[in-house]
């Protein structure tokens, strides 16, 4: 295969701790590309958007809006698995840790 491709866009779901650190470890390889953030605390998502250089959003239905979101982590250590990521509400491929 020759040429550039192009890379993944990321969004992440849970700015805590281990979101935090999923992201910090994935943000610099090759074909992946950070786009957003989302949490329902709008200051751990701004900390950790501002420290990426991606927007922080309030919620799940905001960055799936966006179209360059094409893998979408999610992580919820305090809350359980994630409900809301149903096929119906979920377009693109989700990753997550319950």
């Amino acid at each position: 295969m020759t040429g550039a491709t192009t890379p993944l866009g990321l969004g992440l779901v849970g700015c805590g701790g281990f979101g935090a650190f999923l992201l910090d470890a994935v943000a610099g390889l090759p074909g992946l590309r950070p786009v957003a953030v989302a949490d329902p605390d709008p200051e751990r998502a701004g900390a950790l958007g501002q420290r990426h250089a991606v927007p922080a959003l309030a919620g799940l239905d905001d960055l799936l809006a966006r179209e360059e979101s094409s893998r979408v982590p999610c992580s919820s250590s305090r809350t359980g698995p994630s409900p809301f990521l149903t096929p119906d509400r979920v377009r693109r491929r989700a990753v997550c840790r319950g």
